[in-house]
């Protein structure tokens, strides 16, 4: 079994991103694009690299800023910096290999995102519990007054989760 080498990716914005390649000498590399308040420490996780290895493909994980083992404080960051995150690394690492992603909620989300960026190397797309601009229908049309004015008065609103004790939301 190959083990994955651990490092961190330095962004432009001097983030470190936490993320480990198992490189199988594959033309092929799997992109895991892990979900909101998440890591590479998960089930999905573990289950790629045990498949990767199996069928000697190379994987790619890493951690957005404001998550894991990467810097920053989650609530510093937005969508948009994570697809920055998302795009930078891949661009800088996975340099000629064909690709596919495996987006787990927010991750399918910025998997779609980055099509535009990497179309003509993608042979795969696999989303698990896709939520695409889930920020808009899923979270703030069911926000009521209240937790709307405290967004746009304090920044941030702690929206109570059955996976966590919260979500902070920006």
């Amino acid at each position: 079994m190959n083990n994955p080498k651990q490092n961190f990716f330095l962004t432009k914005n001097n983030q470190k991103i936490h993320y480990k390649f198992i490189n199988n000498k594959s033309p092929i590399t799997i992109i895991f694009l892990h979900g909101l308040m998440s890591d590479i420490k998960s089930k999905k996780a573990k289950h790629l690299k045990n498949f990767v290895n199996k069928n000697k493909i190379n994987l790619l994980l890493f951690e957005y800023s404001g998550h894991g083992r990467s810097s920053g404080k989650f609530t510093d960051f937005s969508i948009k910096n994570w697809l920055e995150d998302s795009r930078s690394i891949i661009k800088r690492l996975i340099k000629k290999n064909k690709i596919i992603f495996v987006g787990s909620s927010m991750g399918a989300w910025i998997g779609i995102m980055l099509i535009k960026y990497f179309y003509k190397r993608i042979i795969g797309f696999v989303g698990i519990a896709s939520a695409p601009d889930f920020t808009e229908e899923l979270i703030w049309k069911k926000l009521n007054i209240v937790e709307k004015n405290k967004i746009k008065k304090d920044k941030i609103y702690k929206l109570k989760s059955s996976h966590n004790n919260f979500y902070p939301i920006t």
